[in-house]
């Protein structure tokens, strides 16, 4: 999934459909108000950036994080595929990527939580 279906940059195209989106919707919720000062002083405004934030940095994340490491790690994957085998070194390296890449899937996951949980609830802050 990760070499031939290309599913991270999938999910990035994805994603960054999902911020413009929201941001366009943001632009139009802080339309209503007097400034952005005021939009981000209301409560409601105040969830829906700490949304938008958190859904920005899980993006960022995938972008300049996983994006590179899944690449790195299918480089790796070839070379222990093409020596028949990894070497003790070359599998402690594609150990250390694939560690990177979970932590990084668990911060982008908690950020993605965030950001649901502000939008869904902004109305009720």
């Amino acid at each position: 999934l990760l070499g031939r279906r290309k599913l991270v940059s999938w999910l990035l195209s994805l994603g960054g459909l999902t911020v413009l989106a929201g941001l366009f919707l943001y632009w139009r919720d802080a339309g209503g108000f007097d400034g952005l000062g005021a939009f981000v002083g209301s409560h409601f405004g105040l969830a829906l950036t700490i949304g938008a934030l958190s859904a920005i940095a899980a993006f960022l994340i995938g972008l300049f994080g996983t994006r590179p490491n899944a690449g790195r790690l299918l480089e790796l994957s070839a070379q222990a595929a093409a020596a028949g085998g990894p070497s003790p070194a070359l599998g402690q390296e594609i150990a250390a990527v694939q560690a990177r890449l979970k932590t990084l899937a668990q911060i982008a996951f908690a950020l993605i939580v965030v950001a649901v949980l502000a939008m869904a609830t902004a109305r009720y802050w």
